[in-house]
Order: C-alpha cells, then sequence, then structure tokens
C-alpha cells in the first residue's frame, strides 16, 4: 500500500512537470503518515536568483482547521538572492494565535555552489 502511494506520487510529480509552460519546476513530498521525532534530511540544489525560495518545511497538516489544533511548523528556506545565507522559522501555538520565530543563519559557503 506504501508503495502504490509512492508510485502516485512521483507519478503526479513528474506528470506535473511536462505539462507546464514554464523552465522551471517544483516539488513537494507529502505523506499521510505521522512522523514525531528523528532527523530529516533533504539534499537538494537550491535556486539562485531574486524572488526564488528553496525549502524544506514540516507541520501539522491538520494546522490549518483552527479551532483548537495546534500549529506546529518547521521551516528551512534559502532565498535565492542571498545564497550565503539561510532562514530558519518556527511556528506555534494556533491557527488564531501563532507564535514565530524567525532567524537568519550565515553559511561558510553558498547554498548554490557545486
Amino acid at each position: 500500500m506504501k508503495l502504490k502511494k509512492m508510485v502516485l506520487i512521483a507519478m503526479a510529480l513528474i506528470s506535473s512537470v511536462f505539462a507546464q509552460d514554464k523552465p522551471y519546476s517544483g516539488a513537494e513530498l507529502y505523506s499521510n503518515e505521522t512522523f514525531m521525532y528523528g532527523r530529516y534530511e533533504a539534499r537538494m540544489y537550491m535556486a539562485a536568483g531574486s524572488g526564488l525560495v528553496s525549502s524544506m518545511f514540516l507541520y501539522y497538516n491538520d494546522s490549518w482547521i483552527g479551532k483548537g489544533e495546534p500549529w506546529v511548523e518547521i521551516d528551512i528556506e534559502v532565498l535565492g538572492k542571498s545564497p550565503n545565507t539561510f532562514q530558519s522559522n518556527i511556528i506555534s501555538g494556533s491557527l488564531e494565535s501563532k507564535i514565530t520565530s524567525e532567524k537568519h543563519h550565515n553559511l561558510s559557503q553558498p547554498a548554490n555552489a557545486t
């Protein structure tokens, strides 16, 4: 069953790339499973240029509902205009009352360096 879900997600991502007229693409991996503690790792190329954002984020999917559901989100973003830094955001609280913590961090080499 899990393999079937992954195949369907992969097919959707591949077909969306071919359906676009634009020379750029993006993807999102989504799971119906809940993962708690552990190590999360991504290897990806960062897009360079003003107005571009390369990111990895983790969040509790029902946060948008509100009505007492907790807002739990962690964002790691590299802004294309500043590849020597990344921004981290930790968002908690609820839809009605979010608590945010935003910080900028320096990198030893640009994120888009090969």
